[in-house]
């Protein structure tokens, strides 16, 4: 993940930048936090098949694109679930957050 960090540097300054929610993902908080957040939908990453044995942080980010793609400011993690040997996937529920701050 860290090599396509670096990668997707390189071309954002190549290209002239990114606009800020490229590099965005959805902070990740508890029930509480959301509290008075509306809800969105839930949203499920997975690994893929054939993936090498860490496959949560594959499927973790799985689930951040979905949800930013929904608009989500925020996430709760509802689990993870080993499928298969090297494979998995990650469950979360998507929110936003702030929305009189985000309209300004």
């Amino acid at each position: 993940m860290r090599r396509s960090l670096i990668i997707m540097s390189v071309f954002g300054a190549l290209s002239g930048g990114l606009s800020d929610k490229a590099w965005a993902v959805p902070d990740v908080v508890t029930d509480e936090q959301v509290a008075h957040c509306l809800y969105l939908d839930r949203v499920t990453g997975v690994s893929g098949y054939g993936k090498p044995i860490a496959w949560m942080p594959l499927a973790k980010s799985s689930a951040e694109k979905k949800a930013l793609h929904l608009g989500a400011t925020h996430i709760v993690w509802d689990g993870f679930r080993p499928v298969g040997v090297f494979n998995g996937e990650a469950t979360a529920r998507a929110y936003v957050c702030g929305l009189s701050q985000q309209s300004r």
